[in-house]
């Protein structure tokens, strides 16, 4: 069952839309949740309630927010056979592309960044090139990370535009 996340309760989506495999589009590899009206207009609404608040905490607690969120997705993620039921990230492409984002692990490390948490290599059942999603953190604004297309998604404060 897909859930939103609304006023900080997990709740059952009204709807779902399939997460097709990009490398196999004929495999469904998950499921997004869909809001009803009345669930987005809750999601304003208590976003807008919290905005007061978040606006005057501490910038530290706001930095900490999103690599803890990240954090505990990422941990909670099953990284295997894009066709076996219950996975949520297959393997990589190819090795072209395992080395693509090895190196950009490698880059945003170089430029600062720390491994939070994955970018190993990991042995599966099934044949493939699996690669555990990584969480980078500390890092300087200005550095490439996340200025490499599909990169984004393994940098900590590019959260809201690759996660």
């Amino acid at each position: 069952m897909t859930k939103n996340h609304i006023a900080g309760e997990w709740l059952a989506a009204a709807k779902a839309s399939p997460n097709i495999s990009p490398s196999n589009t004929s495999a469904v590899v998950g499921e997004y949740a869909r809001a009803s009206a009345i669930e987005t207009e809750r999601a304003i609404g208590a976003a807008s309630d919290a905005f007061p608040a978040r606006s005057h905490s501490a910038i530290q607690a706001r930095h900490d927010i999103p690599e803890a969120a990240a954090l505990h997705k990422l941990q909670g993620l099953v990284i295997d056979d894009a066709v076996k039921a219950g996975t949520n990230v297959g393997p990589v492409a190819d090795e072209s592309q395992l080395e693509q984002d090895l190196q950009s692990i490698s880059i945003g490390q170089a430029e600062g960044a720390k491994l939070i948490a994955g970018g190993k290599l990991l042995k599966r059942e099934a044949p493939g090139f699996y690669l555990a999603p990584a969480l980078l953190a500390e890092r300087e604004q200005q550095d490439s990370c996340g200025a490499q297309g599909d990169f984004r998604a393994f940098c900590h404060r590019d959260l809201g535009q690759g996660l």
